[in-house]
């Protein structure tokens, strides 16, 4: 996007019409086998609902509202404007930098199948926030922008695992009949975080600047693994 922005700003808001063939071919190419269900919407409803509360699932919801509170808040909001800041970086140099946080994210997981079978999806994402929280916390003393390299590097190898860690674990709590209620559930909390995100922190950054910002995530995200893991031990 940044390479893009660098012709004219509003060629990045064109990238999202790459979308329509992928949606056609999900749309005639995907064998997706329909569940059958003679249920009513209530009954429907109310049956999804006992799935929802089940501690587990709520606090897959909570972690994933959480995860993008961050992505959205210090990453994609405040890390672009902070390599604009500090470095005076440009449009380009900022688009190569976070894109770096994709294209590991995107190695990672797909490379998730061999890695679950040496650690577990529950501790997979344990192990994503905390590398979230070193990332974060990194970000502030790091002088030079070729070394904010190394926080971004760390956060795609958090969102690799972090992202379908969390969807895998949420479709397979419920079974097939439920899980659009599920997933769709999922879909709310994940805009929730993605509209909090940047809210929050630009409470933090009013009075905190962006070392605030940057501090205070790590912090929460810190702060979200050892709920995890004390909470993880509890409902054993």
């Amino acid at each position: 996007m940044g390479a893009l922005a660098t012709f004219a700003w509003n060629y990045p808001f064109l990238l999202p019409l790459v979308a329509i063939p992928i949606g056609l071919i999900v749309i005639f190419g995907l064998n997706n086998p329909e569940p059958k269900s003679s249920k009513s919407l209530r009954q429907y409803l109310g049956s999804a609902w006992g799935y929802l509360k089940n501690i587990k699932v709520a606090s897959a919801f909570i972690a994933g509202v959480m995860l993008f509170i961050i992505v959205y808040g210090p990453y994609q909001t405040y890390l672009s404007l902070y390599l604009a800041d500090s470095f005076e970086a440009s449009s380009f140099i900022i688009g190569v930098v976070l894109s770096t946080m994709a294209v590991t994210s995107a190695l990672v997981s797909s490379q998730l199948g061999k890695i679950v079978k040496v650690i577990s999806v529950p501790d997979l994402v344990k192990l994503g926030f905390v590398l979230q929280a070193v990332s974060l916390a990194l970000l502030p003393f790091l002088p030079r922008v070729e070394l904010i390299l190394i926080s971004t590097f760390l956060v795609g190898l958090s969102m690799g695992v972090l992202l379908p860690g969390l969807m895998t674990y949420i479709a397979g709590v419920a079974p097939l009949e439920y899980r659009a209620a599920v997933m769709s559930i999922n879909s709310t909390m994940i805009r929730l975080g993605q509209t909090l995100g940047p809210l929050i922190f630009g409470l933090v950054y009013i009075h905190a600047s962006f070392d605030g910002v940057f501090l205070y995530g790590a912090g929460l995200v810190l702060l979200m693994a050892v709920v995890g893991f004390v909470g993880a031990k509890m409902i054993r």
